[in-house]
């Protein structure tokens, strides 16, 4: 997904012109809320079909699953085309993460003011 796109993904988004699945939907991206037990926020993958998928952790608050969501877009948007597999686990602290949260935090901040 382009910055371009993801710009108006957002602004789908933010705007309430589509629901959420029909956004996902035009995206390719599945959505689903599990329990991720309590160290997991969220993970993302692409099936053998090449459908991608996030799944938030339904234990996080709804202001948190916000921030997850939009934090695993970023490793959609920004990660997976360059690297398709990826195996994070308690890397709270490299690049890739803290780039991600960092968006994560902006786009909760925008909306917020939406």
């Amino acid at each position: 997904m382009s910055p371009d796109k993801f710009q108006h993904l957002f602004k789908l988004f933010s705007d309430c012109e589509l629901s959420q699945d029909e956004v996902l939907a035009r995206y390719d991206v599945h959505l689903r809320i599990e329990d991720l037990g309590f160290t997991d926020k969220g993970i993302i993958y692409v099936s053998r079909r090449g459908r991608k998928h996030i799944l938030i952790n339904k234990n996080l608050s709804k202001e948190d699953q916000v921030k997850t969501f939009f934090h695993e877009v970023d490793h959609l948007v920004s990660d997976l085309p360059n690297k398709p597999s990826i195996l994070s686990i308690d890397s709270h602290y490299s690049s890739t993460e803290k780039r991600a949260e960092e968006f994560a935090q902006e786009i909760a901040a925008m909306l917020s003011e939406v």
